[in-house]
């Protein structure tokens, strides 16, 4: 809590743009004082959500929290890959890890096939939402890597105990 409202306070005390920055600028490289100030202040955020992940490491707000924010928001995607995968360590059941580094391997790293292998692996947990088979099937035809998630798939139908995603996996596939 401690950590959410000392970034909060710092963003309405500076009068910065906070959330609402401007992502291309800080990811392109600008140096401009106000963006050196965001990427100074995400990093005392990422060393913050560290800090909070080693006294609690089965609190899992501020993996999730870290994980997006970091990325999206102050363009620190390799702080954001690590506590994303800290995260999926800790909670292997939970979907958003590897479809949140996904994500970032898709958008910020421009690698689509490590994107595919993250997302499958979320497809393939419990409650993950249908929308998943949509977005791998949208990657590899865009990527012209079908037959990357093809791989993945068989791979995902081999490994999976459930029978019914099994059966859903074997239609994507399809």
């Amino acid at each position: 809590i401690k950590t959410v409202l000392y970034f909060g306070r710092r963003i309405e005390e500076t009068g910065t743009e906070g959330i609402g920055i401007n992502l291309a600028r800080v990811i392109s490289g600008d140096s401009g004082d106000s963006v050196l100030f965001i990427r100074r202040d995400f990093r005392t955020l990422a060393d913050m959500l560290r800090t909070v992940i080693e006294l609690d490491p089965y609190f899992k707000y501020p993996y999730i929290f870290g994980g997006l924010f970091l990325s999206m928001s102050g363009g620190l995607v390799d702080d954001s890959m690590e506590i994303l995968r800290r995260g999926a360590r800790q909670f292997p059941d939970d979907w958003r890890f590897p479809f949140y580094l996904g994500f970032n391997h898709y958008f910020f790293r421009n690698d689509p096939v490590e994107a595919l292998k993250e997302f499958v692996q979320a497809a393939v947990l419990p409650n993950r939402p249908a929308f998943l088979y949509a977005v791998i099937q949208t990657i590899a035809q865009k990527e012209s890597k079908q037959d990357v998630a093809e791989t993945f798939l068989e791979g995902a139908i081999l490994t999976n105990e459930n029978l019914h995603l099994r059966h859903e996996l074997g239609e994507l596939l399809e």
